[in-house]
């Protein structure tokens, strides 16, 4: 099922800063077990300690991609939220509820994921990379961090979103 809804109550109380298009130059996968859904995922990043301190109580997710396929953007995609450390301001974050570390997505889940990084992979004008949290080293500050984990593997990600036929992309459009 994807439903892109945009969802304001994610919307932290002092406002996100804001990325130039052009510094938008990758998608950051992420796993999320906050919550099931992008309120209480955001709920959580405000008031669980040690995530508030880590995100200054901010939503770190741009997107956020539901275990039944349901997609709701949760940010606008030029909001520098705080979900990768060194890569906020190049990186659009899109989080997979679930634990990837121990099994897969959904097929429903995995659908949807690849048809929101195919949309976005293009949305700015410049072709977007696609790269899993901890690809890069200063993503996180912890090292044995794996995320999105082994059962969701970016190099298969990123096949199926390049074999992705642009024809088979609907109307839905997402906010800047």
């Amino acid at each position: 099922m994807r439903v892109l809804q945009a969802i304001r109550e994610c919307a932290p109380e002092e406002p996100y800063r804001r990325a130039d298009l052009a510094d938008r130059r990758m998608i950051m996968v992420h796993r999320c077990t906050m919550g099931e859904t992008a309120e209480a995922v955001a709920e959580g990043y405000r008031t669980v300690r040690g995530a508030r301190e880590a995100t200054g109580g901010k939503m770190p997710y741009a997107v956020v991609v539901y275990r039944d396929g349901t997609v709701v953007q949760s940010a606008s995609l030029t909001d520098i939220t705080p979900h990768a450390a060194a890569y906020n301001r190049r990186a659009i974050g899109v989080a997979c509820i679930g634990d990837f570390r121990l099994s897969p997505p959904a097929q429903e889940q995995w659908d949807s994921l690849i048809w929101v990084l195919h949309r976005l992979r293009d949305w700015s004008g410049h072709r977007l990379s696609v790269h899993g949290h901890t690809e890069f080293t200063r993503a996180t500050r912890d090292a044995s961090k794996q995320c999105p984990g082994r059962h969701l593997s970016m190099a298969l990600v990123r096949d199926a979103v390049e074999s992705r036929s642009l024809l088979e992309i609907d109307g839905v459009g997402l906010i800047l």
